[in-house]
Parts: C-alpha cells; structure tokens; sequence
C-alpha cells in the first residue's frame, strides 16, 4: 500500500509551511493553472519571495503529491520596498535591460505555454538579456538573486 501524503500547507504572513517529515519537497509558483518550479526552494517551509500563489510539491519513497495554491499576499510597506528592479523597454524587441539593488545571479524567462529558457549571465547588478531566439509573447521573468531570493515580472516580447 502506498504511503499516504499529507500536502496541507499552514500559512504564518509570508511564510507557507508544509507537513515535515516528507523525503522531499519542491515548492511552485502556480499561474492559471500552471505551475513554475520555483528553484532553490525545497525545504519544508516557503518565505514567499512575492505576493502570488503557491503550492508544494511532497514525495515519499516512490509516491507524489501537491497542495492546492495557497494566496500570498504582502502588506507590509517595507517588505514591498526591499527589492527593486527596473527593467526596460517593457515590451522588448531584441534586449532587455535589468538594474537592480542586488546581485542577479540567475535569469530565466517562462513562456506562457510552460516552456522555460535559462539565460546564461554574469551575475551583477546591471544585465542586458538579448532576445534575438525568442518569438512574440508574454513572457514571466525570474531573477535569482545572490541571497536566494526570486523577482518574477511580466515581460511582453514583440517581433
């Protein structure tokens, strides 16, 4: 008989807590019905690098099973304010240009059909993000940042 998997989640603010004990857990940021693997993240408790949904996904031995998504809303005027990112132009035709107050250490853009594309960059502060390979769309970009944190934005790409 398989082992059976509880995938409640209890929400403290910001932070989603997952039933420890588990062989693993990869946690997701949920889209319409989407999910995007949120890397790095894959302990039993998530501090929300955003406001969104977000779900976890629980393994034991050879069984898997996820939780609902769960809301995450931030309220807190000085949280909002510890990350900046401009980015620009916002809808981009051949590059995109990223500043940021922290150091990227990771770029990756997610189509809206699910396809992920990892960027190769120099971690830094300032990026400029070619797009010459990537058709017309809406686009999420994930910026990992040197403290492990995530900023997800929307980035429209025309051709």
């Amino acid at each position: 008989m398989a082992p059976q998997i509880d995938v409640n989640i209890v929400k403290e603010g910001r932070i989603l807590r997952a039933v420890k004990g588990y062989d693993s857990y990869q946690w997701l940021k949920c889209y319409n019905g989407q999910y995007a693997l949120l890397n790095g993240f894959s302990e039993d408790s998530l501090n929300a690098p955003e406001s969104g949904h977000y779900a976890v996904e629980i393994r034991q031995a050879t069984c898997m099973d996820s939780s609902i998504c769960i809301e995450v809303f931030e309220t807190n005027i000085s949280d909002l304010n510890i990350k900046t990112v401009h980015f620009y132009p916002n809808p981009a035709e051949s590059f995109v240009h990223i500043e940021s107050d922290r150091v990227i250490v990771g770029v990756e853009l997610i189509a809206a059909d699910g396809r992920r594309y990892v960027v190769e960059v120099i971690p830094g502060m300032l990026l400029n993000i070619e797009l010459g390979e990537f058709e017309s769309g809406i686009y999420t970009l994930v910026l990992r940042l040197s403290d492990k944190e995530f900023i997800m934005r929307q980035l429209s790409v025309l051709r």
